[in-house]
């Protein structure tokens, strides 16, 4: 188990994407969606209640927002390369 816990950490890890702070804020932008997306489908299944998911939701939201800012604001600068 510990294997696996430090090969998900190196694979993270700033040196293994290419092109910088951009493109891994561009991997947080789509975790931050797939997160509001799984949300979405428990509260549809009935699987979670909504009084539960919508904080969950909304701070997802927040995140969305506040990331797909920062990775319009950086591709300005420098175009995304890649893996």
């Amino acid at each position: 188990m510990r294997n696996v816990s430090r090969r998900k950490l190196q694979s993270r890890l700033p040196g293994k994407i290419k092109g910088g702070f951009h493109c891994q804020m561009g991997i947080v932008e789509e975790e931050a969606d797939e997160c509001l997306y799984w949300l979405e489908l428990l509260v549809g299944a009935g699987i979670a209640t909504l009084d539960k998911a919508l904080p969950l939701m909304d701070e997802a939201n927040q995140l969305l927002s506040i990331t797909v800012s920062s990775v319009k604001t950086a591709r300005k600068s420098k175009s995304c390369v890649e893996r």
